[in-house]
């Protein structure tokens, strides 16, 4: 209902009454489900030749997409039950109308990730940027245009790119000149221990109490990294966050591999709910922090947190992508 309510809001005019509506959501479901019948039936989607073999459910395409989206434990103990008893490497299984294959094997699993033929390696990177980041065409293009590779030699053909435009690589160099070279790694190791250092001594001593670990790690580990990583300004402006964090961090999934996001209301809810809020943080630290000032090649400040996270966002609007963007690259950082 919240979904024929939402569609109606995209058409100013549009009503259903009480007597209609009933209606038009049974000729909807009806239509969906003849709609499944038709692609059930196609030839194209039996199994020939060397297709493997698909998972089974009640309902063709809806079952498992349920499933999917409601228990990711129960989904893949039903995807390892698959490929034990069909005695196959391959599983194909369907998340909507789009076929997905589970692969196992490590001979399998080396091939798949080995060769940029049957698995391109930039794949898993546009699908963030553009469910995680929230990149727009154009941004995006400008990725999809580099051909030059992300090592410092371009790829043969790309020698004349222009540096500035080689994005895989300038994009690659933010974290291994300011987050795996040993002076910054250190730096943030130091910070985040002594943070934690911090949360763990103020817990009460010469009693009894009790604590539940999971809650403490989820609540103090994670505002330590999150402060060590983007700055205390980020959890300042946002008393809520690490509720929020671990609220997307639920549906995050789903949101990236799953259905469309108006599928998904709630979880798309939860997600530009974050998203706000780290664009409130960007939005602030670009405001407050002074390039010129003494802090502008410090390890850490509290606006932007650490170097990665300062020369990121710099790298970003340099090259023309916007705040919202930015706001993103830090979610996907955040969850690594």
């Amino acid at each position: 209902m919240d979904c024929l309510n939402t569609l109606l809001l995209r058409f100013p005019g549009a009503s259903i009454d009480g007597s209609s509506r009933v209606g038009v959501i049974l000729g909807g479901f009806l239509l969906f489900l003849a709609l499944l019948l038709l692609q059930w039936r196609s030839p194209n989607n039996r199994s020939v030749g060397k297709e493997p073999p698909r998972m089974a459910e009640t309902i063709p395409y809806v079952s498992n997409t349920l499933l999917y989206l409601s228990n990711m434990g129960a989904f893949l103990d039903k995807v390892r039950e698959t490929l034990g008893t069909t005695k196959s490497d391959i599983v194909k299984f369907h998340i909507g109308f789009k076929p997905v294959y589970a692969v196992a094997g490590p001979q399998n699993v080396q091939r798949l990730l080995g060769s940029p033929e049957i698995f391109d390696g930039d794949f898993i990177h546009y699908v963030l940027m553009d469910k995680q980041w929230d990149m727009t065409k154009p941004e995006m293009a400008k990725f999809r245009k580099d051909k030059s590779g992300r090592h410092k030699k371009p790829l043969p053909g790309t020698e004349h790119a222009p540096v500035e435009q080689r994005y895989w690589r300038n994009h690659n160099r933010l974290y291994t000149d300011f987050l795996t070279e040993p002076s910054h790694g250190d730096s943030l190791a130091t910070q985040f221990t002594t943070r934690f250092t911090e949360r763990l001594d103020a817990q009460p001593t010469g009693e009894w109490v009790t604590v539940r670990l999971l809650d403490f790690f989820k609540e103090h580990m994670a505002e330590c990294a999150i402060a060590t990583l983007f700055g205390t300004q980020m959890l300042d402006l946002n008393p809520d966050f690490t509720k929020h964090y671990w609220a997307y961090d639920k549906v995050a999934g789903s949101l990236i591999c799953g259905l469309p996001l108006w599928t998904q209301p709630r979880a798309a809810r939860i997600k530009d709910g974050l998203h706000a809020m780290v664009r409130r943080h960007i939005t602030s630290a670009w405001d407050s922090f002074d390039w010129a000032g003494p802090d502008a090649d410090a390890s850490w400040e509290p606006h932007f947190g650490s170097r990665l996270s300062r020369e990121s966002a710099r790298w970003l609007r340099e090259q023309g992508f916007s705040d919202h963007t930015a706001a993103g690259h830090t979610l996907a950082t955040l969850f690594g």
